[in-house]
């Protein structure tokens, strides 16, 4: 009973990560859905507006972006096979729920900046693969994000304990990447059904560091603007 009240407060307190997880089971269930969702490279439309004979075209231009935006965003909850999308979304659910509980807004922030980013970021360094599918680089993303945010409260609360975990569980991450960069495979997974992508990874985790880095910096000034005020009182004549 126990445990089943702790699987059911992790699943309350994390409704966006269970929400989200559902999408990728949902477009690995209905292929022909999901593929309009495939981000091919070729496809992405860089211009929103035309000026042919003077005549505009905005509705027509910003539906394509619109398009474009969204294929970039959903190619990630794109898997190539079953096995792919079981350990993306294993991993997703798992750390995404424990970010999602720790300040869901920097969560909201690099699943949505680092979807959109991290396509991109393949696109550019990686032209030749063509598309991109998986959600292995937002899980990264969100591993950053959570190390982080760990390692600065156990800093801010001087426990040395849960820094140097927390220290080492960031440099596992960039010691598994390094790994990848060099390799050109995965460390974990081995799948035949796809070729693996580092540069998602890398990318993921700058974007994981960084939001975090804003979000302890913004708390850190609200803090400091909502601490308790010294009133010096005049001394009695």
């Amino acid at each position: 009973m126990l445990s089943l009240k702790l699987i059911r407060d992790h699943v309350v307190n994390a409704p966006v990560a269970l929400i989200l997880s559902g999408v990728a089971i949902l477009f690995l269930a209905m292929p022909d859905f999901g593929n309009a969702f495939e981000f091919h490279f070729s496809d992405l439309q860089w211009n929103i507006g035309s000026t042919e004979s003077s005549n505009f075209t905005w509705p027509s231009s910003w539906i394509r972006a619109l398009q474009s935006g969204l294929r970039i965003l959903g190619c990630n909850w794109l898997h190539w096979s079953i096995d792919h999308l079981c350990w993306d979304l294993f991993m997703f659910y798992l750390v995404g729920s424990l970010c999602e509980q720790r300040n869901r807004s920097a969560f909201l922030a690099v699943t949505f900046a680092s979807g959109l980013m991290i396509p991109i970021t393949v696109m550019i360094y990686s032209p030749e693969f063509g598309s991109y599918r998986g959600l292995s680089g937002i899980d990264t993303a969100l591993y950053a994000l959570l190390g982080t945010l760990w390692f600065l409260d156990a800093i801010r609360e001087r426990d040395r304990s849960a820094s140097l975990v927390c220290f080492g569980l960031l440099v596992a991450m960039v010691l598994k990447i390094g790994y990848e960069l060099i390799s050109q495979q995965l460390l974990f997974v081995t799948d035949d059904s796809f070729t693996p992508a580092p540069t998602a990874h890398s990318s993921g985790a700058v974007i994981g560091i960084l939001i975090a880095l804003c979000f302890v910096a913004k708390d850190h000034a609200m803090r400091r603007q909502s601490g308790p005020r010294i009133v010096h009182a005049c001394p009695p004549r």
